[in-house]
């Protein structure tokens, strides 16, 4: 991207579901049903469902087709515990082990940084006392290179609380174990240990894993130990083209296929060497972002694949920001879109009127609750969300 200019990039694609659809649809379908296919997410498998169904050419059962998450929690013997009950009782878990916590207030504004932490940890099966002993004398030898002579209460109140970081997790850990529960890394280090420990059933059932590309520690453990049991398969997301030379987004596969004892005698599947092929490529500027959108909508309307609603155009966008306008700028032609991005809510307009609204009734409390700042007031009136509100049909019915 250049100062001025940015680039949206409109292209066709013929997705690795769908051709993975069209394979196994090939087979004898009853032999498919007994398949169960283990995908990256939910959204995945959903699309998969449905690229199966248009494939069928008769009545067929669907095979069994589950996330990667969904496959581990069953493997493991624990529920999922959601975000909200894992932080109270990771609350309960601090408030026994720490001789002066904070309110849960303050708590709750550094705890889930933590939290996340600690499932990185053990989604990468990371050893946790080395980990966190590495983490204070990292942060003592910071310490000595400040020249601090003297100890203040805000520095040793820290340095307690990193050194009682490794209980603090290991009391997690129990806690929730004990309950038959854990967050989404502990489900993954549970599977992995009862992997290493060979406390997994059999499953006579065919397992396909596909569409992973760099994996973590403890999913790398326990997709070798189905693959080296000979009752499951995996087949990577990868174009061909970034496996060849050892080019760097080629790294983790090119790892996974020298040095997995499980290819010394299968091969590495893949499905797709698009990358090589023939392509048509044009690049248009626009001095204005505003402008960049407007010419993709008049773009849109002049695909020929209008007529399939667009499921095999793309959008990449640059400044993921101009997702609401690009949204208002679609033309008539789509009638839905397929959305894959991230997107704050604090960018969205609603978030905004919230905003304005708080900061109307907080300045109207500064002047004794008589008089409204007719700034806050003009900001309000002006945002497009209020304007769609009192515009609607059963808004003067709740005033």
């Amino acid at each position: 991207m250049t100062d001025g200019f940015f680039y949206v990039y409109i292209c066709y694609v013929e997705g690795f579901l769908k051709n993975i659809a069209k394979h196994y649809a090939t087979t004898d379908l009853d032999q498919l049903r007994d398949i169960t296919f283990v995908l990256p997410n939910i959204r995945a498998g959903i699309f998969l469902k449905k690229f199966f169904a248009e494939t069928f050419t008769k009545p067929a059962f669907l095979p069994e087709i589950i996330s990667i998450d969904t496959f581990l929690t069953q493997l493991s013997g624990l529920d999922t515990v959601n975000n909200i009950s894992l932080l109270f009782e990771f609350y309960g878990v601090y408030l026994k082990s720490t001789k002066e916590p904070d309110g849960f207030g303050e708590f709750s504004s550094w705890a889930p940084l933590l939290l996340r932490d600690f499932d990185e940890i053990d989604k990468n099966l990371i050893e946790n006392s080395k980990i966190f002993d590495y983490l204070v004398d990292s942060k003592r030898i910071d310490k000595l290179f400040l020249n601090e002579n003297k100890e203040s209460e805000i520095t040793k109140k820290y340095f307690d609380f990193l050194e009682g970081l490794a209980q603090l997790y290991q009391d997690l850990y129990t806690s929730l174990k004990q309950k038959k529960k854990g967050y989404p890394g502990m489900i993954y280090r549970e599977a992995a240990i009862r992997v290493s420990q060979n406390q997994i059933s059999k499953k006579n059932n065919p397992i396909v894993f596909l569409g992973f590309n760099a994996l973590t520690k403890s999913e790398e453990k326990i997709i070798q130990y189905f693959l080296e049991n000979k009752n499951a398969r995996i087949i990577w997301d990868a174009d061909e083209f970034y496996l060849k030379k050892n080019r760097s987004a080629g790294k983790y596969l090119n790892n996974y296929q020298k040095n997995w004892h499980y290819y010394r005698s299968e091969a590495f599947k893949t499905i797709g060497n698009y990358f090589e092929k023939e392509k048509n490529i044009s690049v248009t500027g626009a001095s204005k972002k505003v402008n960049q959108i407007k010419h993709v909508a008049r773009i849109l309307e002049q695909l020929e694949d209008s007529e399939n609603n667009y499921q095999n155009t793309a959008i990449v966008l640059g400044d993921e920001t101009l997702l609401p306008v690009l949204l208002n700028s679609l033309p008539d032609t789509v009638k839905q879109a397929n959305i894959t991005m991230g997107f704050q809510l604090k960018n969205t307009s609603y978030a905004t009127l919230f905003d304005q609204l708080f900061a109307l009734i907080l300045n109207r409390k500064k002047k004794s609750g008589e008089w409204l700042y007719v700034k806050d007031l003009i900001r309000l009136i002006n945002n497009d969300s209020f304007k769609l509100l009192i515009e609607h049909e059963k808004f003067d019915k709740h005033i």
